[in-house]
């Protein structure tokens, strides 16, 4: 629950599912005292069309008496120096901006636009891409990271619900035309299976997002007894995380890839390993030689230390040099 007098800061791109939350939570906001501020990324990804996005924003909350927040990311250069993912690149650095500006402001909590539809194809996505049941869980309804709550108000709505609200509030919105683009496997997912997996159920949208409900209460009926596992076996030494080598091989296999997740999580929350990533670690720990490591670059680092294996975030000299060289804009 949001208290009266909170804040709240609202992610909008400018696209259909943003604009419709800034309009529903500022029609809230209202009615229950929360005070609102709206962040947008600017990520340079389509040159003018950002800056026209950026502008779309500035424009729709100008009216609306709402501190307004952005800054511009040059993601495509940070992605070829970090040699990563375009999309996890811009991601990470959107929470870090996002998260910066909760915690100057003390807002309750982050408002993102997910929808029913982002939930399916979430769920599709990580099956395509054998992220184990953890993966089927989807997109979390509330999230907590670095200690700032993200919220999805959104979540139970299908993108089609959401256009008919902004043509009954006569609001324009932005169209990402890269959103089009077959190449990313996203929008392959949304506009080539989905339809196709219609074909069998009308409906395949929701029984994909209750499929992602019910993952969830499965990985949460572990969550205590890998917690009291933690508890007894893992040790912080600042930002390192080391367990018992010898206590997670007695594991079975199933807790072994929980615990090696969550302790990715800890450490590198954009990583989204795969079952193959996972078995690796697994692997790197029944192995009987010394001094071995897995280097998941821009990410984090786990290595194999006598009894222990070791957990390690990334700290990179080019990042380190990049983030201490840009200052959040307000």
């Amino acid at each position: 629950m949001i208290a009266p007098g909170e804040g709240v800061l609202v992610a909008v791109s400018g696209g259909p599912d943003s604009t419709a939350l800034l309009l529903a939570l500022c029609a809230l906001a209202r009615e229950f005292g929360w005070a609102l501020r709206v962040a947008h990324v600017n990520h340079g990804l389509r040159g003018e069309y950002s800056d026209e996005d950026e502008r779309f924003v500035r424009d729709l909350v100008t009216p609306l008496d709402i501190p307004f927040h952005r800054k511009r990311i040059p993601v495509a250069q940070f992605a070829a120096e970090e040699k990563e993912n375009l999309e996890a690149v811009a991601r990470r650095e959107r929470y870090e901006y996002l998260i910066h500006l909760a915690r100057r402001y003390r807002c309750a909590c982050i408002a993102t636009g997910h929808t029913l539809d982002d939930q399916a194809e979430t769920v599709l996505h990580h099956v395509v891409r054998s992220s184990g049941i953890e993966g089927l869980t989807g997109i979390a309804p509330v999230w907590t990271v670095e200690n700032c709550r993200v919220v999805r108000p959104l979540l139970d709505l299908t993108r089609k619900e959401v256009l008919e609200f902004l043509q009954a509030q006569e609001s324009p919105f932005r169209v990402d035309e890269s959103n089009a683009d077959l190449n990313l496997t996203r929008n392959f997912i949304r506009h080539e299976i989905l339809p196709r997996l219609e074909r069998i159920n009308p409906r395949v949208r929701e029984a994909l997002a209750r499929l992602a409900d019910i993952a969830r209460l499965e990985t949460d009926a572990h969550d205590l007894a890998d917690e009291q596992w933690l508890d007894r076996f893992a040790q912080r030494t600042g930002r390192e995380i080391a367990v018992s080598r010898v206590e997670f091989l007695l594991l079975h296999a199933a807790g072994q890839r929980r615990i090696v997740r969550r302790l990715l999580s800890w450490i590198a929350p954009d990583l989204h390993p795969t079952l193959e990533i996972i078995d690796t670690i697994r692997e790197l720990a029944s192995s009987t030689k010394g001094g071995r490591r897995c280097v998941f670059r821009g990410h984090g680092v786990v290595s194999r230390q006598k009894d222990r294996l070791v957990f390690a975030p990334c700290d990179s000299v080019t990042r380190s040099k990049r983030t201490g060289s840009r200052k959040p804009s307000g």
